[in-house]
């Protein structure tokens, strides 16, 4: 949040960063964590600005959203957007029961079937009810990786062909491509023009995909690292030394 003087040339404040959060006294519900994990810390950062967990949900699992505002009344409805058909799975419906207080929402997540989110990146949205059963007072999205953390633990080339394995690829997964040139450490990856990857990458499974290389590379030393939306330290694959490798 940021002041204006409009009236003395536009002078600006300093920026205060916080998360922001809906009233429950006008019911309208919040997430505050998923399972044993609070909101990161980071979710408020400079840069970052999304609210997330550093936890990842299985599939087949019960999972806990906890939070504020939860409707006990009438019930809420669980949205979980993912990297799947139609961008979701969803509305996970919770009637009011034991599995359902104002602080708190348990429900199973699906391991087969239509309802059944991939492996990758994920953002739980809470619903409440309403006396209208319209469903119109929704939380804050909170993002959390599915299935698995992204992980890369082996990079190889054959020709212009680059396979890297590892964990947690999804259609979503960008990478970064960091190769040596004149001395120079450079990121021929990334995302380009209008947020597209610079790189498209062939997803093979959510342990393997596969990349041609750009004609920007160049041969000697090269790094791999895969990123999942939205794009924060615990959606990356880091710095392992897995991602190393010579281009030819």
């Amino acid at each position: 949040m940021q002041v204006v003087n409009t009236d003395q040339s536009f002078h600006a404040s300093n920026a205060v960063l916080s998360l922001l959060q809906g009233n429950p006294v006008l019911g309208i519900p919040s997430i505050t964590g998923v399972n044993s994990a609070v909101i990161s810390p980071d979710s408020t950062a400079a840069g970052i600005a999304v609210a997330n967990v550093q936890t990842v949900v299985l599939q087949g699992s019960t999972v806990t959203l906890k939070g504020t505002g939860f409707d006990t009344v009438n019930g809420v409805a669980i949205d979980l957007f993912c990297a799947c058909s139609g961008g979701k799975v969803g509305p996970f419906l919770i009637n009011p029961s034991l599995k359902l207080s104002a602080t708190q929402a348990v429900f199973d997540l699906p391991s087969t079937g239509p309802e059944a989110p991939v492996t990758g990146p994920g953002s739980f949205v809470v619903s409440n009810k309403g006396s209208d059963g319209k469903y119109s007072k929704k939380s804050n999205a909170v993002s959390v990786p599915i299935g698995a953390a992204i992980t890369v633990t082996a990079v190889s080339q054959s020709g212009k062909q680059v396979t890297v394995l590892g964990s947690g690829f999804s259609s979503l997964t960008v990478i970064n491509l960091f190769n040596v040139q004149d001395g120079t450490t450079v990121n021929i990856g990334g995302l380009g023009v209008g947020g597209k990857p610079r790189i498209p990458l062939t997803i093979v499974s959510e342990g393997q995909f596969r990349f041609t290389l750009p004609a920007t590379a160049s041969p000697g030393p090269a790094y791999v690292q895969a990123l999942n939306p939205p794009f924060v330290p615990f959606t990356s694959s880091g710095n392992t030394p897995a991602g190393g490798f010579v281009l030819e």
